[in-house]
């Protein structure tokens, strides 16, 4: 075994834990790596059993055959056993574990690189793949710089960050942009949700944010705010903060003290230096609704928060908090 298979083995082997660990427990790496590590840890495959198929006689489009064909097999049982661990089966994993393995089998023949036929269309490929983990790297970027903000909806590819919505310039609560989401019948908890955690919030003194209800009617949106330790217990509804608020047609500014989140679940301190999800949602709608979202941030300052816009019939004062409702 030559030197250059070492060190590809060895990551390869100390990578392998990682598809059978929860990812809450992995909360220090950014989300981001895990789109990554399918294509890393079948690239270092690929190229290892590239090396040794070098030195058969065996054709490159066979030996492409063998090894995908291989990353398909493995990379499938991997994510048929990964429900046993607490983590979730998904085909575009098996996807990205071939796409990996092909690389790797690219760079285990630099020669015939740019001479095969196949190789720009695997290369574009993986850069397709590549594509969006990469903006988000650098929208988590632009997220510390912006922080204690959470999102205005000003910079580009900051919708990443939310799991549903559409960002538009047609309403917004400050700046020009703010995000829409489209409350569809049929779905259980129609909304959207903050992806991934953002900052430290120990020192503020409240989570802000601003909903403008499109509609003519009230609406209630309940607010679910989960720290890491809440997804490693178990995801009980009674160990996280949650609450429901009745919006007024126009803008509603919103102000929950963190005090109020990290006292919120009923055995312990809710730890808001590691929050990993904020969700917004309503229950069933019978038919299609919308709300606008918009200067979603901490703030240090005790007091009420923005004053609310005075709109043609809406209510200017922020709205209080009903009754909780259950949700994801």
């Amino acid at each position: 075994m030559t030197r250059k298979w070492l060190l590809p083995l060895a990551l390869t082997a100390c990578a392998t834990p990682m598809f059978f660990i929860e990812r809450a427990t992995l909360g220090f790496l950014p989300g981001p790596v895990f789109s990554l590590g399918h294509i890393a840890f079948f690239g270092m495959l690929g190229y290892v059993a590239g090396r040794a198929l070098r030195r058969t006689r065996m054709s490159l489009v066979r030996q492409a055959t063998l090894i995908l064909t291989g990353a398909f097999l493995l990379g499938g049982s991997i994510e048929l056993i990964q429900p046993y661990f607490g983590r979730t089966a998904l085909w575009s994993d098996v996807w990205q574990n071939m796409v990996g393995a092909a690389v790797g089998l690219l760079l285990a023949h630099p020669r015939d690189l740019l001479r095969s036929w196949w190789a720009l269309p695997v290369l574009g490929v993986l850069a397709l793949e590549l594509r969006p983990p990469a903006l988000l790297l650098w929208d988590d970027q632009v997220a510390r710089q912006q922080f204690p903000l959470i999102s205005n909806f000003e910079t580009r590819f900051e919708h990443l960050r939310w799991s549903e919505g559409v960002v538009v310039a047609d309403r917004a609560r400050s700046g020009e942009r703010s995000l829409q989401v489209e409350l569809q019948p049929g779905r259980r908890w129609p909304g959207t949700a903050l992806r991934r955690g953002i900052g430290d919030w120990q020192g503020f003194a409240a989570f802000e944010f601003s909903v403008h209800n499109d509609d003519g009617a009230p609406m209630h949106l309940t607010v679910a705010i989960r720290d890491r330790e809440h997804t490693l217990r178990g995801g009980a509804y009674r160990d996280r903060f949650n609450r429901r608020f009745e919006l007024a047609p126009g803008w509603n500014d919103i102000r929950i003290p963190i005090t109020e989140i990290q006292a919120a679940p009923q055995e312990r301190t809710l730890d808001v230096s590691a929050i990993e999800h904020v969700i917004f949602f309503t229950g069933k709608v019978e038919a299609t609704r919308m709300f606008h979202l918009d200067a979603v941030r901490l703030t240090r300052d005790p007091g009420p928060g923005v004053r609310p816009q005075v709109e043609s019939g809406a209510e200017t004062s922020p709205p209080t908090p009903a009754t909780e409702g259950r949700g994801p």
